[in-house]
């Protein structure tokens, strides 16, 4: 830091690390304060165990320190202790608490749908929110918890309630960009969108909505000045827009949602907002019509693909992706999800042929070889064990 700020003047530093701790955090706040440093930085990844007090972060204020990217998690010790996280949440609220009372912006991340999340928990996490809302809020409305290959839960299903996992492909699009698919699970407990929807339900629209990630990194360079927290309910607004649209259009005598090229638009705004808000069985009937009635539309017919999955209509999912395809969208992931419809309901031959088809256009992409190997391995053993049956 020393040498940025003589050779090039740079004042301010924002750090990237999921293993910050009190100690790091001391260290650094000790060595830019005995060398009278004039700075402004945060941290992406703070661990805030039992060793963060508020002497460690008066000191790291002290030294310049006005942003810390704080790992929550979640507000319900159970979670956090099959996690094996290490943190305790009544301490991690003193801890956003104290950084609010010094004059450090804290963001926490936190996300829903860990497996085996109950709606009592769910409820609970909003309760203790709404009376910690004078100096915690949960930005935007939280992530949802998605598995990653390598994990532990991944590797250790078991310890997790975890009893089935289904891998898909990462690979490289044409354009360069990469798309990675999350592998599928099941698991007792709430998904991330029905817990995410129960805890905005019970929270309510008076809640706080802080503003994402991307806007903290701008506040490190001021005096944390900035409001970034405004009415939960005017966030709501401005993502029910689409809906909000329909509803007023019908209630003005409008086309109606059954006629028309404007009904499929319509149809299309509501079942995206439905989609959006992770509710893909009510996106459904209305991305259903908006196809229906705008059956070249590629948007149209993408977005039922996915919904109709996330949904569990395998056979729907497989038809809108072969339609969407036929209708010139090459999209790779959407190749991917016809081959995981074709191997969801029993076909993994077709599965396989799509495989080789994306493997022959990026031959080097290992993760669709390994799909490949996967892919035959379970074809021979299926044909091994018809071979074996009874004669």
């Amino acid at each position: 830091m020393e040498q940025r700020i003589r050779n090039d003047g740079v004042k301010y530093f924002l750090f990237c690390d999921q293993t910050i701790t009190a100690t790091s955090i001391e260290r650094l706040a000790d060595a830019i304060l005995a060398r009278g440093l004039d700075v402004r930085y945060g941290f992406s990844g703070f661990y805030a165990s039992r060793h963060v007090t508020r002497d460690v972060l008066h000191k790291a204020h002290a030294s310049g320190c006005r942003w810390l990217y704080i790992g929550v998690e979640s507000l319900t010790q159970r979670l956090i202790d099959l996690m094996a996280k290490g943190t305790e949440v009544a301490h991690v609220l003193d801890v956003i608490r104290w950084c609010r009372e010094i004059g450090i912006l804290p963001f926490a991340s936190y996300f829903f749908g860990f497996p085996t999340q109950t709606a009592d928990e769910v409820k609970q996490e909003a309760r203790i929110a709404r009376d910690s809302a004078s100096f915690f809020t949960i930005p935007g409305d939280g992530g949802e918890f998605f598995l990653t290959t390598g994990s532990a839960i991944y590797r250790h299903p078991e310890k997790y309630s975890v009893d089935h996992i289904e891998t898909h492909a990462s690979f490289a699009t044409p354009t360069g960009t990469i798309t990675s698919i999350s592998p599928r699970y099941r698991a007792p407990g709430l998904s991330g969108a029905q817990a995410r929807r129960l805890f905005l339900d019970t929270v309510g629209d008076d809640y706080p909505y802080e503003a994402g990630a991307f806007w903290s990194h701008y506040v490190i360079l001021g005096d944390n000045r900035v409001d970034l927290v405004f009415p939960r309910a005017y966030y709501r607004a401005r993502l029910a827009r689409p809906a909000r649209q329909f509803a007023d259009h019908m209630r003005n005598g409008g086309v109606p949602i059954d006629d028309g090229p404007q009904a499929a638009k319509l149809n299309y705004q509501l079942g995206a907002f439905h989609a959006a808000d992770g509710d893909h069985a009510r996106a459904l009937p209305p991305l259903r019509r908006a196809a229906e009635l705008a059956p070249v539309s590629v948007e149209a017919q993408r977005a039922l693909a996915v919904s109709a999955l996330d949904a569990g209509d395998d056979r729907e999912a497989l038809r809108a992706a072969e339609r969407a395809i036929a209708l010139g969208d090459d999209d790779v992931a959407l190749h991917a999800l016809a081959a995981s419809c074709h191997e969801r309901l029993g076909d993994p031959v077709a599965a396989l042929d799509i495989y080789r088809q994306l493997a022959r256009r990026f031959p080097s992409k290992l993760a669709l070889v390994r799909q490949i190997g996967r892919l035959s391995k379970r074809i021979g053993e299926q044909t091994e064990a018809e071979g074996a049956g009874p004669r």
